[in-house]
């Protein structure tokens, strides 16, 4: 079954290939706009206006498109059916997709095949303002389903792409993952494929859009082109990673597999989105927003809440492979396998990771892995390969049973964390890492922390459904008791500037009072 299901995929991807001219080698010297009412319009008709708008998608994908020209599609009109346009834009003139008139967004609703917005080896695309969904038959075990892909096959460095304010729901794709699986699902995805070709994207951003009720990833990125020392197991020949990736101001909801998963990437940034109920139907492990196989990724003020799924979910994973990781300012709340997961693999290399300043709202694990590692806020269960730095941030649990499970003994240090159990107590379950200068509360310290304070930390609500309810109060022990990290940034959770003496916890604040 998964060998006919990855072979018919590829066997449509070819076919998709065949079909698809050269891009238009140079600008035309004057844009075109297009229009289609999916209600109204007639595909005899020239679509240059909206009197003689195209009326289905599949006029619209016929097109070969030029930089500068404009899709438009009718608000408050469904049409039915996929668009899989042809030609190339720039980043000075982008090809734009989007809409025109008054009401709501237009709607694409996909055949439920490969993908009901696919933009295959072009590039210089804008896609905003529609709503998209491609439910179809139950898929098969790797049969993939997508939203919206962008896909890039042995075609070499694809430039400039932006998709804003889109609004995906309702794709039924497969229960697929990087790495555990030949293929990706999901509801935005950039997808490498190919191995023929080094091929990459660069200068990609997904803003301010929705994506709920999909199979499995939210919003992901996926290479064939990922193996390198670091990830000797990855797929293909080399590394060719994805660079000028930012994904901002989203809201991922109700998925079954991962909100956010970023991989072969360097430099990417993270930052404003919302991921909520996540993981909930699958049977693989999943996190809210995960990277692996990347290097300088950069993952803040965001909020991941409520990963609830049938195998234990955390917020943030710093996976296989990842390098040189930033995890800052960001909220977890209600998570049952807890706020992190920093894993890697036999032979893989991930150095330089940092946790801090972020703050752990009761995320509430209990149990234990299936092989034995305890679930923890805090979660190292993998072999003792790469480093990781956790420094300034606060985690108060109300159920939670274990707040650090380092498992296999890999190189971790806490540093000016507050650490509070429920009020029957909680563990640390960490004979290998270094600990300094941290607070401990219904929660017995490490042997390794000879500099650990106990006692109440007085924050000012917790507990309350709210980051500042994790601000010190006065009178706080862990006011100016914390001790300074090198090369820690400017600011705190809260916006506070850094100042010596330091806090513990994810507050520099002076403490609040009232």
């Amino acid at each position: 079954m998964r060998k006919r299901s990855i072979l018919a995929v590829a066997g449509t991807v070819v076919a998709m290939l065949a079909a698809v001219p050269p891009a238009a080698a140079t600008a035309s010297s004057s844009s075109r706009t297009f229009y289609v009412d999916c209600a109204a319009g007639s595909d005899s008709a020239a679509g240059t206006t909206q009197k003689t708008a195209w009326r289905t998608l599949g006029r619209a994908s016929a097109e070969v498109y030029r930089p500068g020209d404009s899709i438009r599609l009718r608000r408050s009109v469904t049409c039915a059916g996929d668009f899989t346009p042809q030609g190339s834009g720039t980043a000075a003139a982008p090809v734009t997709l989007g809409a025109y008139g008054s009401g709501t967004k237009p709607k694409i609703v996909g055949t439920g095949g490969l993908a009901a917005v696919h933009l295959l080896n072009v590039q210089g695309w804008e896609v905003s303002d529609l709503e998209v969904t491609n439910h179809g038959p139950a898929p098969a075990a790797q049969e993939p389903r997508f939203g919206i892909l962008v896909q890039l096959n042995d075609f070499g460095t694809g430039s400039y792409y932006r998709v804003r304010r889109v609004d995906v729901h309702d794709v039924n794709g497969c229960d697929c993952q990087d790495r555990h699986t030949a293929v990706p699902s999901g509801g935005v995805v950039f997808w490498v494929t190919g191995s023929a070709v080094p091929t990459t994207f660069a200068d990609v951003q997904v803003a301010a859009s929705t994506v709920r009720d999909v199979a499995s990833e939210g919003i992901a990125t996926e290479s064939s082109w990922q193996k390198r020392a670091e990830f000797p197991s990855g797929p293909g020949t080399a590394f060719v990673p994805i660079t000028g990736l930012v994904v901002k101001g989203n809201e991922v909801t109700h998925v079954t597999g991962d909100g956010i998963g970023i991989f072969a990437s360097v430099d990417a940034k993270v930052e404003g989105n919302i991921v909520r109920d996540y993981g909930y139907a699958t049977s693989l492990f999943r996190v809210g927003i995960g990277v692996g196989n990347a290097n300088g990724t950069v993952l803040q003020y965001n909020t991941v809440t409520d990963g609830n799924g049938p195998n234990p979910s955390q917020a943030f994973a710093i996976d296989h492979a990842a390098n040189r990781t930033v995890v800052q300012y960001n909220l977890t709340q209600r998570n049952n396998g807890g706020a992190l997961l920093f894993c890697n693999g036999a032979g893989e290399t991930a150095v330089g990771n940092i946790y801090r300043f972020n703050v752990s709202d009761d995320d509430h694990p209990t149990g234990s892995y299936g092989f034995g590692a305890p679930l923890a806020v805090y979660n190292i269960p993998c072999p003792a390969v790469g480093d990781l730095s956790i420094y300034g941030n606060t985690a108060w649990t109300a159920v939670g049973t274990t707040l650090v499970s380092n498992f296999q003994g890999a190189t971790t240090s806490f540093t000016d964390n507050v650490f509070v159990g429920p009020a029957a107590g909680a563990a640390i379950v960490d004979p290998y890492s270094s600990y300094d200068h941290n607070l401990y509360h219904r929660v017995s310290p490490p042997a390794a922390d000879t500099t650990a304070i106990v006692g109440d930390p007085l924050l000012a609500a917790p507990g309350t459904n709210s980051a500042e309810g994790y601000r010190l109060r006065a009178g706080s022990p862990a006011l100016d008791t914390g001790v300074p990290v090198a090369h820690a940034g400017s600011r705190d959770y809260f916006g506070n500037k850094l100042t010596v003496p330091w806090n513990i916890g994810a507050d520099q604040g002076a403490g609040v009072t009232g």
